[in-house]
């Protein structure tokens, strides 16, 4: 809540808010679309998720969502906007470099909910189209002039600071695209943006107006819905573990907690803790691992599993996004992208069918 300010505030405020959250929630969730637009601005929703979809907003999904109640009894309504927080996205991130492929309605479960309305798909189909035809082009007409109107300011800029040839702004430090991390030029940067969002156009145009609405159809269909329990093999470090596993597209996610516990004394030991103020969770390399009681244990593969979200994880100080999901709370990382992060060996014995974790190794892909 951003308004009333925390010392306005009174639990008054945060009872209506938790009330009224609860109820669009129910509305969101039946897909009727009487029941919708009785609590939100479908107008403001639809430029909203159409601009952060079209620009691939790797935030979308819990960071950066701006609501707003206006109104009072039936003319109550829940307005989104305004947009911002854009620095992940059009393609410039390790995550939805692609131009293709749903983003937004994958990463936000009410964006998702939303479009599968089919009301509310007329509406962002028709506002889509006309958009196409002015805005859109407009917006890459725009970067053009600009890029060469401002073509002296940026060259000093990008002299200065070398944002895309090895130093990247913090926040960015292991997100960046292998397609732009090599752009060391503003030249090179503008190009790369205007093919993107052209590419990016192009394919939304073609969903908007060319594909049925089936969800079965797009390629997070299988990662969020067919997960498999497992019971992998590790050997860490020549011993023989057992991890309760979930096995998505031929890749194994393992409770963080469970990896932790099980490299504690070893070379790659690392601490786990959650921020309590942002809820991002902290890995400290090199400390032990304070146990729970719970980790290594059996809790059965029936639990409520999340969809995949964007995870904001602190490793010594610098901040990293990660795709991970949550069984009854319990975060489940890939174990490549842990052993990536934190630096251990990981390779694959296929005679034992076993994974093989050698801490006294780097990472390798």
């Amino acid at each position: 809540m951003c308004f009333p300010k925390k010392s306005s505030r009174n639990k008054g405020h945060l009872e209506y808010l938790h009330d009224f959250v609860l109820t669009v929630n129910e509305a969101v969730h039946s897909r009727n679309y009487e029941d919708i637009a009785a609590l939100i601005d479908i107008s403001s929703f639809v430029d909203f998720y159409i601009l952060n979809e079209l620009y691939k907003n790797i935030d979308i999904g819990k960071y950066s969502v701006f609501m707003q109640i206006r109104g009072q009894g039936g003319d109550r309504r829940l307005y989104y906007g305004p947009v911002w927080d854009f620095d992940r996205a059009a393609g410039n991130g390790i995550y939805g470099d692609r131009p293709e492929r749903i983003y937004a309605a994958v990463h936000n479960i009410w964006f998702r909910e939303l479009i599968e309305t089919p009301e509310i798909f007329e509406i962002i189909a028709e506002r889509w189209n006309e958009l196409r035809d002015g805005a859109f082009v407009q917006t890459l007409e725009h970067i053009e002039y600009f890029a060469s109107y401002y073509e002296n300011a940026f060259l000093r800029n990008f002299e200065r600071y070398k944002l895309f040839a090895g130093q990247p702004p913090s926040w960015m430090t292991g997100n960046l695209s292998h397609k732009t991390i090599g752009i060391i030029s503003f030249q090179g940067q503008t190009e790369y943006l205007v093919k993107w969002l052209g590419a990016r156009i192009v394919w939304l145009d073609d969903f908007f107006n060319g594909r049925p609405v089936d969800w079965n159809d797009y390629w997070w269909h299988e990662e969020v819905t067919n997960r498999r329990g497992n019971t992998s093999i590790v050997y860490i470090n020549g011993k023989m573990t057992e991890f309760e596993s979930y096995v998505i597209q031929g890749s194994n996610y393992l409770s963080l907690r469970d990896v932790a516990y099980a490299l504690s004394g070893t070379e790659k030991q690392f601490e786990v803790e959650h921020n309590n103020e942002t809820g991002a969770i902290v890995i400290t390399s090199g400390q032990p691992y304070t146990a729970l009681g719970n980790e290594m244990s059996f809790k059965g593969w029936n639990r409520e599993t999340s969809p995949f979200i964007k995870s904001s994880v602190s490793i010594d100080g610098r901040e990293y996004i990660f795709d991970i999901f949550l069984a009854d709370g319990e975060e489940y990382f890939k174990l490549r992208d842990l052993g990536a992060a934190l630096d251990f060996g990981i390779s694959w014995d296929e005679e034992a069918g076993a994974v093989i974790i050698d801490t006294s190794k780097g990472y390798t892909q």
